[in-house]
This record gives C-alpha cells, sequence and structure tokens, in this order.
C-alpha cells in the first residue's frame, strides 16, 4: 500500500508538499512541487528559510492560520511570486 501511495504522489502533476509543525517544515515534497520550486532542496527546512520571496504574500499567513486551527483553505488561482 505504501508502495502504491508513495507511486502516486510522486507521478501526481499537482505540486504536493508536506510541512509540519510550528515552523513549517518540509517533511515530503513531489517532482512537480520541486520543478515550481526552481529545484531547491527544501526537505528538513522551514517554508520562511527555504522561500524567503514569499514574505509579503499571503501564503505564510494562510500555512500559520491552517496549523493553528486545523482547518484547511482553498487559495485557488491565487497568484505567487518565485525567485527565477
Amino acid at each position: 500500500e505504501r508502495t502504491k501511495y508513495a507511486s502516486i504522489f510522486d507521478k501526481s502533476p499537482t505540486a504536493i508538499a508536506v510541512l509540519s509543525g510550528k515552523d513549517l517544515i518540509y517533511d515530503v515534497t513531489n517532482p512537480a512541487y520541486v520543478h515550481l520550486i526552481g529545484n531547491r532542496n527544501v526537505i528538513g527546512k522551514p517554508i520562511r528559510q527555504a522561500l524567503p520571496e514569499l514574505e509579503g504574500q499571503p501564503f505564510f499567513k494562510m500555512l500559520d492560520a491552517v496549523f493553528e486551527s486545523g482547518h484547511p483553505i482553498s487559495m485557488k488561482d491565487a497568484p505567487v511570486q518565485l525567485l527565477d
């Protein structure tokens, strides 16, 4: 089962990352997510350190709210500016 789900996760065309803890540390990313963020190695790093260009955009606030409340938030089609 685990191998089956890992394969689906890795082959997904949707960018997926799993963050944990109050500091939002990257646990897992899939290839689509790594490509999206410019092939950076983010595993084990807090998102604020790994993607500092997100400061001033709504994502840190949104992720903090999700962590605090435990409730998902949808930001479909929200623009994001990443480094080139």
